[in-house]
C-alpha cells in the first residue's frame, strides 16, 4: 500500500489541510480543546481517499486475526498537512469494528 499512499498525496499537490487544537478555556476536561480540521476541497478529497484505502485494506482482509493498519503522519510525510508544532496524526483502522456480512 505505500504506492497507493504515496499516489494519493501525489495526486493532491494544491490540497491544503489543517489539523489543530484549539478552544476557549470553558471546554471541560484536564486540557480542554477541540480539533480542528479545515482545508479546501482538495484536502477533503485527499483524505477522504486515504480513509477509503485504510478502510478498503482492512475490510478485504478481516478474516485474519488481528490485521489493523494504522499509520502516523507529519508535514514530512504529507506536505499538504500543517499542524500544531510538534504533533503529529495518527490513523487507525481496526478490523474488530468491521461488521460481519
Amino acid at each position: 500500500m505505500p504506492g497507493d499512499f504515496e499516489a494519493i498525496i501525489e495526486s493532491f499537490p494544491d490540497a491544503l489541510l489543517s489539523i489543530r487544537s484549539d478552544g476557549p478555556p470553558t471546554y471541560r476536561g484536564e486540557n480542554p480543546h477541540r480539533i480542528i480540521v479545515a482545508g479546501n476541497p482538495n484536502a477533503f478529497r485527499m483524505f477522504a481517499q486515504l480513509l477509503n484505502m485504510m478502510a478498503d485494506t482492512v475490510e478485504q482482509r478481516s478474516d485474519d486475526s488481528g490485521l489493523g493498519w494504522n499509520f502516523v503522519v507529519g508535514t514530512e510525510t504529507i506536505p499538504q498537512l500543517q499542524m500544531d508544532e510538534g504533533h503529529l496524526l495518527s490513523l487507525v483502522c481496526d478490523p474488530d469494528t468491521v461488521a460481519t456480512k
